[in-house]
């Protein structure tokens, strides 16, 4: 029993719940059981999804959240070359502070990345063939962003000294959709990568989130009506926020920060088990490291070209293989 749910209705209003599935798992495989799963949530659940979801690089794992155009531009016309389809401009673009202090400041920032230029950087993405995309969190605001100083009423407290928006007050939820609206009608963004890296903290309504869930949930299926063109893609911090009720509103939804090859692999196989395929986005991330990294035995100009992924989530730990 849920201690702290007191969620009061209104005569004549409703209670929508998750539906509740029972399946047998042949043998005790759940393997065996999963593509019946995903064929009823296919038939049932999935019926307005997009066919096929573009091959999509993400800027993130080159230097994070420092942008720098030139090398932004050598990374488009490699991601050309190897036929992605979507080239998407991860976070580092926003705000008028350094660091992640300006989350939720969704201005361009001005000394730095695009220079307030990112319009024309989407602009040259076309021109090579690809479509633009864009990464925002519109869910956390911190304490010193304009929203936050103007409207304090649309914000309520999260973790730490962060806040998220009350999506049940109109005026908020119209806010947060005309952000992530801005970004596709002023820069032709035909991505839309949202991350959730918050904690809400607690629901002191007593709702226990569902009268918030149930907004965003709106304000997602209103904007994918509105732009069919644009494939959103849902993630929270990973692998958070990962289920079918979550799913269902987006085009997408990222795996996991982890990318490790081999985790991938282990992490995919296991979301399987109740996710239906060609909804869980994931990334290969490979950066060629020369012959810097000796080989024993040989001279280091003798040295096979290595190529080198993340261990996990960061470039800390490291995963080398030969090319070839």
């Amino acid at each position: 029993r849920d201690q702290h749910l007191r969620l009061e209705l209104e005569p004549g209003s409703s209670l929508e719940l998750p539906e509740i599935l029972i399946q047998a798992i042949p043998a005790g495989q759940p393997e065996r059981a999963a593509p019946h799963l995903h064929r009823y949530l296919l038939a049932h659940y999935f019926t307005k999804a997009k066919t096929e979801p573009p091959v999509c690089y993400n800027t993130w794992f080159d230097l994070f959240a420092d942008l720098d155009v030139s090398r932004l531009r050598e990374q488009l016309a490699t991601a050309a070359q190897i036929g992605c389809e979507v080239f998407v401009v991860d976070a580092g673009w926003f705000g008028r502070r350094p660091g992640w202090s300006d989350v939720g400041d969704w201005r361009e920032k001005q000394d730095a990345a695009f220079y307030e230029r990112m319009a024309d950087f989407a602009d040259e993405v076309r021109a090579a063939g690809l479509s633009f995309g864009v990464w925002i969190e519109p869910e956390r605001f911190t304490p010193q962003v304009p929203i936050a100083q103007e409207h304090p009423e649309w914000l309520l407290p999260g973790s730490g000294e962060q806040y998220y928006p009350d999506l049940t007050n109109d005026e908020a939820y119209q806010h947060v959709q005309a952000q992530i609206a801005r970004l596709v009608e002023d820069y032709g963004a035909e991505w839309i990568k949202i991350d959730f890296n918050a904690d809400l903290g607690a629901d002191d309504t007593g709702a226990e989130f569902y009268r918030y869930y149930e907004a965003r949930y709106r304000l997602q299926d209103e904007l994918q009506v509105r732009y069919p063109q644009v494939f959103f893609e849902g993630c929270a911090g990973g692998g958070l926020r990962h289920d079918l009720n979550t799913l269902r509103h987006c085009d997408g939804h990222f795996l996991s920060d982890t990318v490790n090859p081999v985790d991938v692999l282990r992490i995919y196989q296991g979301a399987l088990l109740r996710l239906p395929p060609g909804y869980e986005t994931r990334w290969a991330t490979l950066r060629p490291a020369g012959n810097i990294i000796p080989t024993y035995g040989k001279n280091l100009e003798d040295t096979p070209t290595k190529l080198v992924a993340p261990g996990g989530a960061i470039w800390s730990a490291l995963l080398i293989s030969p090319v070839g």
